[in-house]
């Protein structure tokens, strides 16, 4: 896959002392974009010029004085190729400080009322199926009422969220019938977070140019793969995306990122419920009723009328789907112009 080898390439070759190699892999990576930036459908919404969301340095996002919303992510599937789970899902739960700090309160408050260990995390799957910590003794009356108070606790907490869905059935079949996606990264995880970052930086930009910048915490999952998402999101920065230059991304998302186990509460809990609320929401085809829709639907960022990147959620690939999404768009935008 030619601009799949040729971004590895320019990036070890960032490495050395050679500017001069560097400077012809990067004009040789701008012509392939360039050559696809007509097959939008493919790349997941143009975000506009690439340098739109310049700040005024490139240390933007270091200033003291900015407020600071983290991106709490989680995932849903695997990222792996294999088909048995051909749904991959990476939420992410945009939050202030106050923000974390309430919804800790309040889930701290959910868990004694119902008898649970502090330490205790509220996994999705667990509670949609009542085991574990969850079962509550097989009383059917105290799991339905419990789901209920969870569905208050995440209605009542101030969040964004900001989501990839990655279909991957439907990636292969089109990766077979046309060639590949030469403008994205060909990793589903890195594919996924390239999604997001983009939309986190709208985002942001949106809120109000220059005064609000974000970090990046995930969920912890081993020593390897964390250090594998800490070097995608490190990609980013320092190389940019089709859609959003390195320039851009420097300015309004804090370099590094953290990781941390579940456990207690925390605002990686409303991740988890986000992201076991997407994925059954693809698994019901994108139904524009599916409570997903109603409970999570609000949460999503949007600008202008949703179109070119300006939407906070990605499906990928959705050519066969894109009347949903349209009408998801339309159903949100049409809700925050009545509020």
């Amino acid at each position: 896959d030619a601009a799949v080898y040729v971004n590895l390439a320019r990036i070890k070759v960032s490495e050395s002392a050679d500017p001069e190699i560097y400077s012809q892999l990067n004009a040789l990576q701008l012509d392939l974009r360039r050559r696809h930036s007509a097959e939008v459908g493919r790349s997941g919404g143009h975000l506009e010029a690439r340098k739109k969301y310049k700040g005024r340095s490139q240390h933007l996002a270091l200033e003291a004085d900015r407020e600071i919303r983290t991106l709490f992510l989680d995932e849903s599937g695997k990222d792996t190729p294999t088909l048995e789970q051909p749904l991959f899902i990476l939420a992410g739960i945009s939050m202030t400080h106050p923000a974390e700090m309430d919804f800790i309160r309040r889930a701290d408050a959910l868990k004694l009322e119902y008898g649970l260990d502090a330490g205790v995390s509220l996994h999705a799957s667990q509670i949609e199926k009542g085991v574990d910590a969850f079962e509550f003794g097989k009383d059917a009356t105290r799991l339905l009422a419990f789901q209920s108070s969870v569905a208050t606790l995440v209605a009542e907490s101030d969040f964004a969220l900001i989501a990839a869905v990655i279909r991957k059935d439907v990636l292969s079949q089109q990766i077979v019938s046309d060639g590949g996606f030469l403008n994205l990264p060909p990793g589903l995880y890195e594919m996924a977070l390239t999604f997001i970052a983009e939309r986190f930086v709208d985002a942001l930009f949106s809120m109000s140019p220059h005064k609000v910048c974000g970090k990046l915490t995930f969920e912890s999952i081993g020593g390897l793969e964390d250090a594998l998402h800490q070097r995608a999101f490190a990609n980013l920065l320092i190389h940019g995306s089709e859609f959003v230059s390195d320039g851009c991304f420097r300015g309004f998302l804090r370099p590094g990122c953290e990781f941390r186990s579940k456990g207690g509460s925390h605002p990686l809990e409303l991740s988890d419920l986000a992201a076991r609320a997407l994925m059954n929401w693809a698994r019901a085809e994108f139904n524009i009723k599916h409570r997903f829709v109603a409970e999570y639907g609000p949460r999503i960022p949007i600008r202008e009328d949703g179109n070119k990147g300006k939407f906070g959620l990605k499906v990928f690939p959705d050519s066969d789907i894109r009347d949903s999404i349209r009408d998801l768009k339309a159903q949100i935008g049409e809700k925050r112009r009545e509020a």
